[in-house]
């Protein structure tokens, strides 16, 4: 079987996915998977929302109003918007696509059947419309 390698991209969004419970304290990380095109991950809220110990780094000036702090938008926003900063520099022409798919999870059969999909993405890449062979 052959192993994911990830670019330089790749793994900045790794270690940025892995940080998400450093900056909030009612959010915790589940399985994930970093993929050439995407990321497939489960994050928990295990509390109430609350203000992030950061700022968010969208723009205050636009008059457009960003998510709620500590909700999974806000999350993912942030997320991503780390990922990008390193990226100018550090993995130039990287760009996310826009937006997120969600999804609550019910139970514990239906987590594991989730977890179980996110571990077989890497295996399944060859079959991914995008796929490109390196």
């Amino acid at each position: 079987m052959k192993k994911m390698v990830l670019s330089k991209a790749g793994r900045c969004a790794y270690e940025h996915w892995q940080a998400i419970p450093l900056h909030y304290e009612n959010i915790a990380i589940d399985e994930f998977a970093v993929m050439p095109n995407h990321l497939r991950g489960i994050i928990e809220i295990t509390g109430p929302e609350i203000e992030p110990k950061f700022k968010d780094p969208a723009p205050k000036d636009t008059g457009l109003v960003g998510p709620k702090a500590g909700s999974l938008s806000h999350v993912v926003r942030c997320f991503k918007g780390g990922v990008t900063q390193w990226c100018k520099t550090g993995a130039p022409g990287f760009q996310w696509q826009i937006g997120f798919h969600d999804r609550i999870i019910r139970g514990p059969k239906s987590l594991e059947a989730v977890r179980q999909y996110i571990r077989d993405n890497p295996k399944n890449w060859g079959k991914d419309e995008d796929y490109v062979q390196v």
